[in-house]
């Protein structure tokens, strides 16, 4: 599909709803491309919110830390990652640049 529903959304990821909703609050999944109470969310939704999911429960890291992290990952790594490709890599190649961006 190229868009899904906030309940779509919460029974492929296994998120609840309301923290899909704190994601978007917190600016780190897009708002929906409409408004109401059928509002759709993109599909490249679904990726990130596997990748949040994975980086906040597996990795452990902050909402600070997954929006760095997110912030330089393109749609295909979100894409790889959402596949398992490469997950620990990307953290660790994505915080190690911003520790030496930031001395």
């Amino acid at each position: 599909p190229s868009e899904y529903t906030l309940v779509e959304l919460s029974k492929i990821s296994g998120e609840p709803v309301r923290r899909i909703r704190s994601y978007i609050q917190e600016g780190l999944l897009p708002r929906p491309l409409s408004a109401g109470r059928n509002a759709t969310y993109p599909a490249r939704s679904l990726n990130r919110l596997q990748a949040i999911k994975n980086l906040r429960s597996l990795q452990g890291l902050s909402i600070d830390e997954v929006r760095t992290v997110l912030a330089n990952l393109g749609e295909k790594e979100l894409l790889d990652w959402r596949l398992g490709q490469n997950k620990l890599l990307i953290v660790r190649e994505v915080l190690s640049d911003e520790s030496r961006t930031d001395s």
